[in-house]
């Protein structure tokens, strides 16, 4: 499981059930969204990650994770996704992060019925 932090960065994962690791600081390389599309033999990839290849552990981070970022992926334009939250539910919309393709990613936190403290928990 891969959560979003609150500017839309893939900042929370868990491998185990109810064990949630954050992280603040530097964000971990595998944590990503990555569109792979292959239309009339051709295919087309990109990723959408927090990290930052201009920062000073992009050499850190590429020298452990040489398979994350390799030339067949490009970095998805922050500028195509948008958020929207109305309470239980929020989506997030990227318009054409490839040309052509339109992705919804949908969440529903879940709600307690009489129970609004651990209901409002994210």
């Amino acid at each position: 499981c891969i959560g979003r932090g609150f500017r839309g960065g893939f900042r929370r994962w868990s491998i185990h059930p109810g064990k949630v690791e954050h992280n603040d600081g530097n964000p971990v390389p595998a944590d990503q969204f990555s569109l792979r599309v292959k239309r009339n033999n051709q295919r087309q990839a990109c990723v959408l990650t927090s990290c930052n290849d201009d920062n000073n552990n992009s050499n850190k981070t590429k020298q452990q994770e040489p398979g994350l970022f390799n030339n067949i992926w490009t970095k998805m334009n922050a500028s195509c996704g948008t958020c929207y939250a109305l309470f239980p539910r929020a989506w997030y919309e990227y318009n054409e992060p490839v040309p052509g393709i339109k992705i919804c990613a949908r969440q529903v936190s879940p709600v307690i019925p009489h129970n609004y403290k651990e209901s409002s928990f994210p």
